[in-house]
């Protein structure tokens, strides 16, 4: 028992090749994104430690002139 085909093999693999080049693509675009994001997130961290330290200074500064 044959079934009809409604697509031949070199389309199927044709098709099937346009699919992964664009999975391919947004597999690159996600890596990249998560790149920039853990570079904001690394350099949020790295701002919070300086304003903590801005903080302790100036509460230190506070309290040598009161």
């Amino acid at each position: 028992m044959t079934k009809n085909r409604t697509i031949s093999y070199e389309e199927h693999f044709v098709q099937v090749g346009f699919y992964q080049s664009i999975l391919k693509e947004k597999e690159s675009e996600i890596k990249k994104l998560k790149d920039q994001l853990k570079l904001s997130n690394d350099l949020l961290i790295k701002s919070k430690g300086h304003i903590e330290l801005i903080l302790v200074n100036l509460h230190l500064n506070i309290l040598l002139f009161v």
